[in-house]
């Protein structure tokens, strides 16, 4: 698929659309171009993600986690 996959959950806040399948593409534009109710649905269900997944706190507390871990495995390591 040409999105990544952590972004955008085909049905809930967009389509995916297999790589190179142009119909495919084409229809859920076209889908989403004629039902106003599910755009504005996949735009809140989109941003809602956003916001949990990919805000700056929740990046920081994610790299803060991932450093703890390093260094609790480096100290495991030295006894």
């Amino acid at each position: 698929a040409g999105s990544a996959p952590e972004v955008v959950l085909d049905g809930v806040n967009g389509f995916v659309a297999p790589s190179f399948r142009v119909d495919d593409l084409v229809s859920a534009i076209k889908l989403l171009s004629e039902d106003a109710s599910l755009a504005r649905k996949f735009g809140d269900a989109a941003r809602v993600r956003a916001e949990q997944t990919f805000s700056l706190k929740k990046q920081l507390a994610d790299h803060l986690a991932a450093y703890q871990l390093a260094i609790d495995l480096r100290k495991s390591k030295r006894r």
